[in-house]
């Protein structure tokens, strides 16, 4: 554990906070670009962890909702790391997720929804 938190310690909890709300930001704004629905979140109580879904649902690991089944498969074949929880699907970001993650989650989303949508 300790070797878990040792970079985690270095790099300082204010700088761990800024780079993942930083990517979930940035994550966010592309895919409400491309009229993705995210759960309604007040700007204030946001934080790394955003919700794809017109409303929140019921189910675990899978959605009442037949496009977020399916954008949770093609991110699942893209190695896109995420969870589908309350018929949302969830992304989460953390100090690790750098540019070109977010890059390449937004690229997959696109492919995605030039295909399926």
């Amino acid at each position: 554990m300790q070797a878990s938190l040792d970079p985690l310690l270095r790099i300082g909890p204010a700088e761990v906070e800024r780079r993942a709300v930083g990517a979930s930001v940035r994550l966010r704004d592309a895919l409400e670009g491309l009229g993705i629905p995210m759960l309604d979140v007040p700007a204030a109580h946001r934080s790394h962890i955003l919700a794809i879904a017109e409303q929140q649902g019921g189910g675990h690991d899978h959605s009442e909702v037949d496009w977020i089944n399916g954008l949770s498969a093609a991110l699942k074949q893209d190695g896109v790391v995420h969870s589908v929880r309350r018929g949302a699907l969830r992304l989460s970001a953390h100090v690790h997720v750098l540019p070109d993650v977010v890059n390449r989650v937004i690229a997959s989303v696109e492919t995605w929804q030039r295909a399926c949508w």
